[in-house]
């Protein structure tokens, strides 16, 4: 899990461990001291704004670093806190670098990426670490609102290999439990309606044996899938990756997978 002092990335640490619970996984949290904010605290001319007093002063690299090794300290215990509630092995590690390029290195061994959906800048939507871990992600990634993970599940399968992945993580992630996730299947361009219907029958008899509960509904890619989600109760969505412009429009967490 990738983490700042931002109350998303909390939200996303509090996930990540609900997660490692539930996968039995060991909680790697990462904080990275962002290299291109120092290259500006070298600049003279460069002045940070108050996020409360609206008031300018100067950017220097040794004011940077000092809040640099506070967030880290607070980041740190606030992931022990976590771990320990959630009985989870964790590690921590700080390292300096651009964001995007420290994140993804360090995913690499992970079996899933989790970031806050909006980092610190204020007015965005959607961080821009997030946007561009789902360009390049080999990884499920876990993009956390402020609910962080939550039940019930929704799942989108659109019958591709992501799509697959998408609904076997989600059964993974069902096991032991006797609520029912959300399937919204999507038709196939050439599929007739009652093709569609026998081979939802199946997926869901396919569920079944292996004791987990779903409520299957069909929903076509873009707006469609929107629409139906925003009527949804809040929880978890997991999406193949082909489909994640989807959640840029939308406050619940999400699981995009590749």
């Amino acid at each position: 899990v990738a983490l700042d002092a931002s109350p998303h990335s909390l939200a996303a640490l509090q996930a990540a461990a609900q997660l490692a619970t539930l996968m039995q996984a060991e909680l790697e949290g990462l904080y990275v001291e962002d290299i291109n904010l120092l290259r500006l605290g070298r600049y003279s001319f460069v002045r940070e704004v108050g996020s409360y007093s609206a008031s300018l002063r100067p950017l220097d690299t040794r004011a940077i670093e000092r809040e640099f090794q506070i967030q880290a300290a607070r980041i740190r215990r606030a992931m022990a806190q976590t771990a320990v509630s959630a009985n989870v092995r964790w590690s921590f590690h700080t390292t300096r670098g651009a964001v995007s390029t420290e994140v993804f290195t360090a995913a690499q061994d992970a079996a899933m990426l989790t970031l806050g959906r909006v980092g610190r800048s204020v007015g965005k939507r959607f961080g821009s670490t997030a946007q561009r871990a789902l360009q390049g992600t080999r990884r499920p990634v876990l993009i956390a609102g402020e609910g962080g993970f939550v039940y019930p599940l929704i799942v989108f399968y659109d019958a591709t290999p992501a799509g697959e992945r998408a609904l076997h993580l989600a059964v993974r992630l069902m096991r032991g439990r006797d609520d029912a996730f959300t399937l919204l299947v999507a038709p196939l361009s050439d599929e007739s309606q009652a093709d569609y219907e026998s081979r939802v029958q199946t997926l869901v008899h396919q569920l079944e044996e292996q004791e987990i509960h779903c409520r299957a509904g069909s929903a076509r890619p873009g707006n469609d899938l929107l629409n139906l989600l925003r009527d949804m109760d809040a929880g978890t969505l997991i999406v193949p990756i082909a489909h994640a412009a989807v959640i840029n429009e939308l406050s619940r967490s999400a699981i995009v997978v590749p």
